[in-house]
């Protein structure tokens, strides 16, 4: 859903951070 066209209208402002995997057993996030 965050590839969809609506979501740069929708998240623009906001602190949005994406869950891109694990790093020695530490989530790794990337921050928008």
């Amino acid at each position: 859903w965050c590839h969809s066209p609506f979501f740069a209208k929708v998240a623009r402002g906001a602190f949005v951070r994406i869950n891109i995997g694990q790093n020695n057993g530490e989530p790794v996030y990337r921050s928008r």
